[in-house]
């Protein structure tokens, strides 16, 4: 049975410094699913008379030492892996945002680049997952490249005043990660709307606060890993002249969409020209879902005691089931906005970061100008 795929989130095609950025987080964070509850299962064959019974009994026995490997008991029951891949997920759409870009009277334009991570305290038990085939705990990091353009429409005669309209789109694709072993892909779009609650005056040009903006929007990202870890070779002993052995191709998939309405109050504070200083609250609203799915191609031999190989048009074959899993991030989830940025004319680099207190954070890094 030949697999599918597996794992979640980022955007660029780019050089040896961010290939290796982003790789370094995927292989931290992504390589390891922590599942539970795969099972192999038998069909029966028929082989000659004096051989059935013998290669069938050798083929159950197979299937029950696959049951014990690690790798196969992480397949099925990923909630938790699940959750924190489709939280990861959701939060992507802050790394196109140039949040300094609040006065501009025009358009302004933006790349950002970052990565969001989820629950760094349960890292520790990755590897234990790995080695026991438990679910004691998950992380997972995701990121990429996302491109925005901001709209003033306040030179438009019928359009109310105060607003800024953004639209936000990226994409990210790697593989041979690992040996090939791993291999990333996502993709987010969405328009976001901030409106300029206070505008204050600047009775300090030295240190100037920015508007107090209130904002929100709705974002799409997809996202997929697949994972392929190394081949599972088992043998059975010799018993009435036959002996049997089985080669397991694992592959893990973890699918992840979500759409997410953020909500937040953001405003910033310029120094000197140069620099600002970014704060805000807000709450992302998230809708959507990470499944994960393990599949399996194992092919079983059977040969008599002259390493002869047994020939039938009717063998007997394994099945893995019990081995997807599909969980969703919190519908509701808070954060705190901080952040640095700096000023260089019409050109603005922001460092944002939004901190959700019960889970994980996202830091990106924007550049871009503004008119």
């Amino acid at each position: 049975m030949k697999g599918e795929r597996v794992l979640s989130v980022l955007p660029i095609n780019g050089g040896g410094v961010m290939r290796a950025f982003f790789t370094v987080f995927l292989c931290i964070f992504c390589i390891v699913p922590p599942l539970s509850a795969g099972t192999m299962s038998v069909t029966d064959g028929v082989y000659t008379p004096f051989s059935t019974k013998t290669i069938n009994d050798q083929v159950h026995k197979l299937a029950s030492d696959l049951n014990d490997e690690p790798m196969v008991k992480l397949a099925g029951n990923q909630k938790k892996m699940a959750t924190a891949t489709n939280s990861a997920n959701s939060t992507l759409f802050l790394q196109g945002a140039l949040i300094t870009a609040l006065d501009t009277t025009l358009v302004a334009g933006s790349v950002g680049t970052g990565v969001a991570a989820e629950n760094l305290g349960e890292l520790p038990n990755m590897p234990k997952n790995f080695k026991h085939g438990t679910d004691m705990g998950s992380s997972a990091a995701g990121g990429g490249v996302v491109a925005s353009v901001i709209f003033n429409p306040d030179q438009i005669s019928f359009m109310p005043k105060g607003f800024l309209i953004s639209l936000t789109g990226g994409g990210y694709s790697m593989d041979g990660i690992g040996g090939n072993k791993l291999s990333y892909e996502s993709f987010l779009f969405g328009m976001g709307v901030r409106y300029k609650l206070i505008k204050f005056g600047t009775p300090n040009p030295m240190a100037q606060m920015r508007a107090l903006t209130v904002g929100t929007g709705i974002y799409r990202t997809s996202n997929n890993i697949t994972y392929v870890p190394d081949d599972i070779e088992k043998q059975t002993e010799e018993s009435n002249g036959f002996y049997s052995r089985s080669t397991t191709a694992l592959q893990f998939d973890i699918n992840s969409t979500s759409t997410t309405i953020p909500v937040d109050v953001v405003t910033s504070v310029n120094t000197l020209y140069i620099f600002n200083f970014i704060a805000g609250v807000g709450c992302d609203f998230t809708f959507g879902s990470t499944e994960i799915d393990v599949s399996a191609d194992t092919t079983i031999d059977s040969y008599d005691s002259d390493d002869n190989r047994i020939q039938t048009d009717n063998p007997a074959r394994m099945e893995l089931r019990d081995s997807n899993s599909k969980a969703s991030a919190p519908v509701a989830r808070f954060k705190t906005i901080l952040g640095v940025g700096f000023n260089f004319g019409p050109v603005k680099v922001d460092i944002p970061v939004a901190i959700y207190p019960t889970s994980g954070y996202t830091v990106a890094l924007v550049t871009g100008v503004a008119y």
